[in-house]
């Protein structure tokens, strides 16, 4: 055979041994970042393992296996938690598809949640200018907007999604939050009433709603709320400080000193319920007030409850006050965020 031939037969055989192999990969095996011994993280443009210094002679080559960067992968490790993995994941996640918003909106959310809070922003921008009407990624934006020291901007993104869909308890509690932080009393309070018209379950409107009261000075008007926030959610010691302060300032003090123990108890970090505690510990109630139970707090809260207005003009049915059980399990509790995309 003359040389040419045999160089371009011997072309043609790579070719095919090229697409064989091509053809022999799972159509989902996508390259993603990966680490080497020391820990340097793979480029999340190409998913391509990191640079790994050449061996001596004597060493043989390490062999890296890429692993595929999946949402669904990027997505577990959110739900565990390891933001700073979820992040680096669903980064890479969104270099691969550019176009979903999805994408983005669970970069924005794990950046949020690892403490990076101008990649979060960055990240829900990009998924708000892929989908202007997501309406979590709106209220999320919002939300971090405000941990940014924002709430002009966190009320514009509030309210877009209330214009969006009026039914959603999280974009009213949004408008609230923001309120507050603008020191808005009356829009703050009515925007908490009408996400708990929505969910009379929301345990963080009536958190904020009672901080709200606390912060106009309305303590025995914050009582009722605190009081039923705790009653539904008995872990959290946001909810237990500030219904020790509601408590304290109308002059339970001795009850005040129970619901600021609890707080420290469930959270030994808590500067604010130390210090609270530390004020109150030994010191007895004002005169003429007697212990109050918080389930009779909770009752008095269901009763006022009843009386609100649905913006339809209808009347609010009631919630149970558990007043003589009370299950804190009995209600699913997060933080004013989301946990779950889907």
């Amino acid at each position: 055979m003359p040389r040419s031939t045999r160089t371009l037969a011997v072309a043609s055989l790579a070719t095919i041994t090229t697409l064989a192999a091509a053809c022999s990969r799972p159509k989902d095996a996508r390259p993603t970042i990966t680490s080497d011994a020391a820990g340097t993280v793979g480029s999340p443009a190409t998913g391509s393992p990191s640079t790994i210094s050449s061996p001596s002679p004597s060493t043989a080559p390490a062999v890296v296996v890429p692993v595929v960067a999946t949402y669904a992968g990027a997505d577990s490790a959110y739900n565990a938690h390891d933001y700073g993995t979820a992040t680096s994941m669903f980064d890479a996640y969104t270099q691969r598809h550019p176009n979903n918003p999805w994408g983005y909106y669970m970069l924005g959310l794990s950046a949020w949640k690892a403490g990076d809070l101008p990649r979060a922003e960055s990240a829900l921008e990009r998924s708000l200018a892929l989908d202007p009407k997501h309406l979590k990624t709106l209220v999320n934006l919002g939300r971090v907007e405000l941990d940014a020291g924002d709430a002009d901007s966190a009320l514009a993104r509030a309210t877009t999604a209330v214009a969006l869909d009026s039914t959603s308890a999280d974009a009213w509690r949004l408008v609230g939050r923001a309120n507050l932080v603008l020191d808005q009393e009356v829009p703050a309070i009515d925007a908490f009433r009408k996400a708990l018209l929505l969910n009379p379950t929301d345990v963080w409107s009536m958190n904020d709603m009672g901080l709200q009261l606390i912060e106009s000075g309305r303590y025995d008007e914050a009582l009722p709320v605190l009081a039923r926030a705790v009653q539904l959610d008995s872990t959290e010691p946001a909810f237990q400080n500030n219904l020790g302060l509601a408590l304290e300032r109308t002059g339970h003090v001795t009850d005040a000193a129970t619901m600021y123990a609890r707080a420290v108890a469930l959270d030994s970090d808590y500067t604010k319920a130390q210090v609270s505690l530390a004020r109150v510990t030994d010191r007895p109630n004002v005169d003429g007030v007697d212990p109050v139970s918080i389930d009779v707090l909770a009752q008095r809260f269901a009763e006022e409850y009843a009386q609100w207005q649905a913006p339809d003009g209808t009347v609010a049915v009631a919630h149970d006050s558990a007043a003589t059980t009370h299950d804190p399990t009995a209600v699913a509790v997060a933080h004013d965020s989301t946990t779950s995309p889907h």
